[in-house]
Protein backbone atom coordinates (compact mmCIF):
# COMPACT_ATOMS: atom_id res chain seq x y z
CA UNK A 1 0.00 0.00 0.00
CA UNK A 2 2.75 2.22 0.29
CA UNK A 3 2.93 2.99 -4.04
CA UNK A 4 -1.05 3.89 -2.85
CA UNK A 5 -0.12 6.12 -0.60
CA UNK A 6 2.01 7.83 -2.94
CA UNK A 7 -0.09 8.37 -5.60
CA UNK A 8 -2.76 9.76 -3.04
CA UNK A 9 0.08 11.75 -1.66
CA UNK A 10 0.71 12.98 -5.02
CA UNK A 11 -2.81 14.27 -5.49
CA UNK A 12 -2.68 16.29 -2.48
CA UNK A 13 -4.17 14.09 -0.31
CA UNK A 14 -3.06 13.73 3.50
CA UNK A 15 -2.34 9.90 3.95
CA UNK A 16 -2.00 7.96 7.28
CA UNK A 17 -0.39 4.01 7.02
CA UNK A 18 -0.96 1.62 10.06
CA UNK A 19 -0.32 -1.39 11.15
CA UNK A 20 -3.54 -3.60 12.61
CA UNK A 21 -2.77 -5.52 15.43
CA UNK A 22 -0.47 -8.29 15.09
CA UNK A 23 1.02 -6.33 12.06
CA UNK A 24 4.45 -5.03 11.59
CA UNK A 25 5.33 -2.29 14.44
CA UNK A 26 1.43 -3.27 16.23
CA UNK A 27 1.57 -5.46 19.40
CA UNK A 28 -1.87 -7.87 20.09
CA UNK A 29 -3.20 -10.93 18.22
CA UNK A 30 -4.45 -11.25 14.22
CA UNK A 31 -8.50 -11.56 15.54
CA UNK A 32 -9.72 -10.47 12.18
CA UNK A 33 -13.02 -9.02 13.98
CA UNK A 34 -13.46 -6.49 16.63
CA UNK A 35 -9.46 -5.72 17.09
CA UNK A 36 -8.79 -4.29 13.87
CA UNK A 37 -12.12 -2.86 13.55
CA UNK A 38 -10.88 -0.79 16.80
CA UNK A 39 -7.73 -0.07 15.09
CA UNK A 40 -9.80 1.67 12.27
CA UNK A 41 -11.82 3.74 14.11
CA UNK A 42 -9.07 4.68 16.14
CA UNK A 43 -7.04 5.27 13.11
CA UNK A 44 -9.95 7.90 11.75
CA UNK A 45 -10.23 9.59 15.49
CA UNK A 46 -6.94 10.27 15.63
CA UNK A 47 -7.19 11.88 12.14
CA UNK A 48 -9.94 14.43 13.09
CA UNK A 49 -8.08 15.64 15.89
CA UNK A 50 -5.73 16.91 13.42
CA UNK A 51 -5.93 20.77 12.75
CA UNK A 52 -5.04 20.02 8.77
CA UNK A 53 -7.84 17.53 8.24
CA UNK A 54 -11.87 18.05 7.39
CA UNK A 55 -13.22 15.09 9.09
CA UNK A 56 -16.06 15.18 6.31
CA UNK A 57 -13.44 13.99 3.91
CA UNK A 58 -11.92 11.11 5.29
CA UNK A 59 -11.83 7.81 2.99
CA UNK A 60 -9.86 4.61 3.38
CA UNK A 61 -8.18 2.04 1.34
CA UNK A 62 -7.78 -2.04 1.86
CA UNK A 63 -6.43 -4.76 0.34
CA UNK A 64 -7.44 -8.27 1.04
CA UNK A 65 -7.79 -8.93 4.66
CA UNK A 66 -7.42 -5.51 5.32
CA UNK A 67 -10.19 -4.37 2.88
CA UNK A 68 -12.69 -7.29 4.52
CA UNK A 69 -12.08 -4.94 7.76
CA UNK A 70 -12.21 -1.59 6.31
CA UNK A 71 -15.99 -2.46 4.91
CA UNK A 72 -17.01 -3.68 8.33
CA UNK A 73 -15.40 -0.58 9.77
CA UNK A 74 -16.95 1.35 7.46
CA UNK A 75 -20.29 -0.37 8.02
CA UNK A 76 -20.14 1.09 11.67
CA UNK A 77 -18.33 3.90 11.48
CA UNK A 78 -19.92 6.75 9.51
CA UNK A 79 -16.56 9.32 9.49
CA UNK A 80 -15.57 6.97 6.42
CA UNK A 81 -17.16 8.83 3.89
CA UNK A 82 -15.53 7.11 1.18
CA UNK A 83 -13.96 3.22 0.88
CA UNK A 84 -11.80 1.33 -1.84
CA UNK A 85 -11.49 -2.38 -1.21
CA UNK A 86 -9.39 -4.44 -3.57
CA UNK A 87 -9.78 -8.37 -3.31
CA UNK A 88 -11.48 -7.89 -0.24
CA UNK A 89 -13.29 -11.35 0.64
CA UNK A 90 -17.09 -11.51 1.09
CA UNK A 91 -17.32 -14.62 3.78
CA UNK A 92 -14.58 -16.10 5.26
CA UNK A 93 -16.01 -19.19 5.34
CA UNK A 94 -16.49 -19.41 1.42
CA UNK A 95 -13.40 -17.84 1.04
CA UNK A 96 -11.32 -20.54 2.74
CA UNK A 97 -13.16 -23.17 0.92
CA UNK A 98 -12.50 -21.72 -2.34
CA UNK A 99 -8.26 -21.39 -1.49
CA UNK A 100 -8.09 -24.46 -0.31
CA UNK A 101 -10.26 -26.44 -3.14
CA UNK A 102 -7.39 -27.78 -5.54
CA UNK A 103 -7.83 -31.18 -3.52
CA UNK A 104 -11.30 -31.11 -2.44
CA UNK A 105 -12.32 -31.83 1.24
CA UNK A 106 -8.65 -33.15 1.55
CA UNK A 107 -7.36 -29.75 1.85
CA UNK A 108 -10.56 -27.94 2.38
CA UNK A 109 -11.45 -29.82 6.02
CA UNK A 110 -8.45 -28.82 7.67
CA UNK A 111 -8.13 -25.39 6.46
CA UNK A 112 -11.57 -24.80 7.70
CA UNK A 113 -11.07 -26.61 11.33
CA UNK A 114 -8.20 -24.26 11.34
CA UNK A 115 -10.34 -20.85 10.76
CA UNK A 116 -12.90 -22.35 12.91
CA UNK A 117 -10.24 -22.88 15.52
CA UNK A 118 -8.54 -19.28 15.27
CA UNK A 119 -9.24 -16.69 17.32
CA UNK A 120 -11.62 -15.33 14.71
CA UNK A 121 -15.59 -15.17 15.67
CA UNK A 122 -17.69 -16.63 13.24
CA UNK A 123 -20.73 -15.50 14.27
CA UNK A 124 -19.71 -12.29 13.89
CA UNK A 125 -21.70 -10.46 10.01
CA UNK A 126 -20.03 -11.06 7.57
CA UNK A 127 -19.17 -8.06 5.00
CA UNK A 128 -21.43 -9.53 2.91
CA UNK A 129 -23.81 -8.55 5.00
CA UNK A 130 -22.46 -5.31 6.45
CA UNK A 131 -21.84 -3.94 3.44
CA UNK A 132 -25.04 -2.40 2.43
CA UNK A 133 -24.97 -0.11 5.40
CA UNK A 134 -22.02 1.77 4.12
CA UNK A 135 -24.60 3.63 1.23
CA UNK A 136 -25.00 6.58 1.07
CA UNK A 137 -21.30 6.63 1.09
CA UNK A 138 -19.68 5.32 -1.65
CA UNK A 139 -17.65 2.32 -2.37
CA UNK A 140 -15.70 1.30 -4.28
CA UNK A 141 -14.75 -2.74 -5.79
CA UNK A 142 -11.50 -3.90 -7.08
CA UNK A 143 -10.32 -7.41 -7.99
CA UNK A 144 -8.77 -9.65 -10.08
CA UNK A 145 -10.26 -11.92 -12.53
CA UNK A 146 -7.91 -14.33 -11.84
CA UNK A 147 -7.81 -13.97 -8.21
CA UNK A 148 -6.63 -17.54 -6.83
CA UNK A 149 -7.07 -16.40 -3.55
CA UNK A 150 -10.19 -14.86 -3.06
CA UNK A 151 -12.62 -15.72 -6.02
CA UNK A 152 -13.85 -12.90 -8.36
CA UNK A 153 -17.42 -14.07 -7.69
CA UNK A 154 -16.92 -12.21 -4.17
CA UNK A 155 -16.20 -8.71 -5.89
CA UNK A 156 -19.66 -8.84 -7.72
CA UNK A 157 -21.59 -10.13 -4.58
CA UNK A 158 -20.21 -7.28 -2.58
CA UNK A 159 -20.77 -4.93 -5.51
CA UNK A 160 -24.38 -6.40 -5.71
CA UNK A 161 -24.86 -5.40 -2.03
CA UNK A 162 -23.76 -2.33 -2.03
CA UNK A 163 -25.68 0.36 -2.08
CA UNK A 164 -25.48 4.02 -4.40
CA UNK A 165 -22.92 5.27 -4.77
CA UNK A 166 -20.68 2.45 -6.24
CA UNK A 167 -17.89 1.40 -8.66
CA UNK A 168 -16.82 -2.20 -9.58
CA UNK A 169 -13.39 -2.96 -11.76
CA UNK A 170 -12.38 -6.27 -12.53
CA UNK A 171 -9.32 -6.34 -13.76
CA UNK A 172 -8.62 -8.75 -16.55
CA UNK A 173 -6.02 -11.35 -16.30
CA UNK A 174 -4.63 -10.17 -12.49
CA UNK A 175 -4.67 -12.22 -9.45
CA UNK A 176 -4.52 -11.42 -5.78
CA UNK A 177 -3.61 -7.76 -6.22
CA UNK A 178 -1.03 -6.28 -8.43
CA UNK A 179 -3.52 -3.78 -9.72
CA UNK A 180 -1.38 -1.51 -10.45
CA UNK A 181 1.51 -3.16 -12.10
CA UNK A 182 -1.01 -4.09 -14.69
CA UNK A 183 -3.19 -1.12 -14.97
CA UNK A 184 -0.61 1.51 -13.89
CA UNK A 185 -2.39 4.91 -15.48
CA UNK A 186 -5.73 3.19 -15.57
CA UNK A 187 -5.31 2.29 -11.73
CA UNK A 188 -3.71 5.65 -10.52
CA UNK A 189 -6.59 7.40 -12.79
CA UNK A 190 -9.39 5.27 -11.07
CA UNK A 191 -8.53 5.66 -7.59
CA UNK A 192 -7.51 9.44 -7.72
CA UNK A 193 -11.06 9.89 -9.74
CA UNK A 194 -13.25 8.14 -7.18
CA UNK A 195 -11.72 9.88 -3.77
CA UNK A 196 -11.96 13.29 -6.09
CA UNK A 197 -15.69 12.52 -6.06
CA UNK A 198 -16.55 11.19 -3.14
CA UNK A 199 -14.54 13.42 -1.10
CA UNK A 200 -14.04 16.67 -2.34
CA UNK A 201 -17.14 17.32 -4.09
Amino acid sequence: LVEDARLLADHGYGVLLFDLPGHGESNGSVMWGAAERDAVTGAVSFLITQPDVDPNRIGGLGFSMGAYILIEAAALDTRLRAIVAESSPADAVVQTRFEWRHWGPITQWPALRALRNSPMNLNEPQPISLVTRIAPRAIFVIAGDSDDVVPPSMAHDLFAAAGHPKELWLCHGVGHGGFRQAFSAEYDSRIARFFNNHLLQ
